[in-house]
């Protein structure tokens, strides 16, 4: 058995500021290599000329550094409310959930070639995650 690889197609990257519609395919928390604990999240694109395209996300749910906790919580925040799912008690209940994206890209480094990312994650129908504003529980009865 050989091998051609000019039989194997080249990576393409999906353009930068690309908008797609996304679907959570899986998320869950997992611990970083110092013990942090982050939610990783996979999204597929749902239709449009790269569905099927597969993005990979992460971001830090606690640390020691007060801002790098203070970004992950923010990113945690802007794809929960983008899913429709503001608060969950299992990143399970983003499973099956829909979204738009932005994609980015990262550039290649230590030997890895560039990647696609998500920059940032929209509501479905394309506006910024929605601020929900906190019940009231001083209603009277």
């Amino acid at each position: 058995m050989g091998f051609r690889s000019s039989d194997v197609p080249e990576e393409k990257l999906i353009p930068r500021g690309t908008r797609a519609r996304a679907r959570v395919e899986s998320s869950e928390i997992a611990d970083t290599k110092a013990g942090d604990p982050m939610l990783k999240v996979r999204l597929r694109i749902v239709d449009g000329q790269f569905a099927g395209e597969s993005l990979f996300d992460q971001a830090l749910m606690d640390h020691g550094n007060e801002n790098a906790k203070r970004i992950g919580l923010m990113r945690v925040r802007d794809l929960s409310r983008a899913v429709g799912v503001p608060d969950w008690d299992q990143p399970s209940e983003l499973a099956g959930r829909v979204c738009e994206i932005e994609v980015g890209i990262e550039d290649g480094r230590n030997g890895f070639a560039a990647k696609n990312i998500v920059s940032r994650y929209l509501a479905s129908d394309g506006s910024a995650p929605p601020v929900v504003p906190p019940m009231d529980d001083n209603v009277p009865f």
